[in-house]
């Protein structure tokens, strides 16, 4: 076993899980309406990112550069876009919109997962970077729906409502 798998499983893996544990935190802690809408979102995350693999098969790294990677699990034509990478700016997003602080952790522990999938040679670059960006960009609009923003990201730092 190399270093590249093993923190690559650890970040990729283990951020993801961490990540995840998130939501069920945030409902306990009171935080329910955003603990539904960061659902919600991963969700919407995960159907958008599988439909367009399906739309659009793509060899993974290993596949494309004909490597022999230990232990993996995924499917050999489903690099684009990063489904880890999706999910986890997803959450993280949701949760930086709402609580700075503990979103900006989490936005870190995303861009971990990012560097995992592709230190295990499963994702390019650019399959981290758009899944990231479809994560970020349905929390985005599934904040505004569920009005978890907060007002000084909305309004600007010096306009008050």
């Amino acid at each position: 076993m190399d270093l590249n798998w093993l923190f690559g499983h650890i970040f990729s893996n283990g951020g993801l899980i961490v990540l995840l544990l998130i939501i069920p935190f945030l409902w306990k802690e009171g935080k329910r309406r955003l603990a539904v809408k960061t659902f919600i979102a991963f969700i919407t995350t995960y159907i958008l990112i599988e439909l367009i693999k399906y739309l659009i098969p793509t060899d993974r790294p290993f596949v494309a550069l004909g490597m022999d990677v230990p232990l993996s699990l995924v499917q050999a034509n489903d690099s684009f876009p990063s489904g880890h990478a999706g999910m986890a700016f997803v959450i993280a997003t949701s949760v930086w919109l709402a609580k700075h602080r503990l979103g900006f952790a989490m936005l870190g522990v995303a861009v971990l997962v990012g560097i995992g999938r592709v230190l295990l040679w499963v994702h390019f670059p650019i399959d981290v970077i758009v899944g990231g960006v479809i994560g970020a960009a349905i929390a985005f609009v599934l904040s505004e729906l569920f009005h978890t923003r907060k007002r000084r990201l909305r309004n600007g730092p010096g306009i008050h409502r």
